[in-house]
């Protein structure tokens, strides 16, 4: 299997493909091109440094993470 390639049964969810105010951690890896591995995104959410809204056992990222994680990640690096 490729190392970007989905691992979950194909539904919108699983694809990252949700409409509204919020996106999954999938949606989130590939609008960064994989440049962030997801299980390094994952750890992220868990820790609070990604954004997130737990429903259930769903993970949903707000969109403004998909600018606004980039940008933290440039002034911490920046930064150190």
């Amino acid at each position: 299997m490729a190392p970007n390639e989905d691992r979950g049964n194909g539904s919108d969810y699983d694809m990252g493909v949700l409409d509204g105010p919020f996106t999954n951690l999938n949606g989130l890896h590939r609008c960064l091109n994989g440049s962030i591995g997801i299980n390094t995104l994952r750890e992220w959410e868990r820790s609070g440094k990604v954004k997130s809204v737990r429903v259930g056992r769903k993970i949903l990222i707000p969109r403004s993470e998909l600018t606004d994680l980039p940008k933290r990640l440039l002034a911490e690096e920046g930064a150190a």
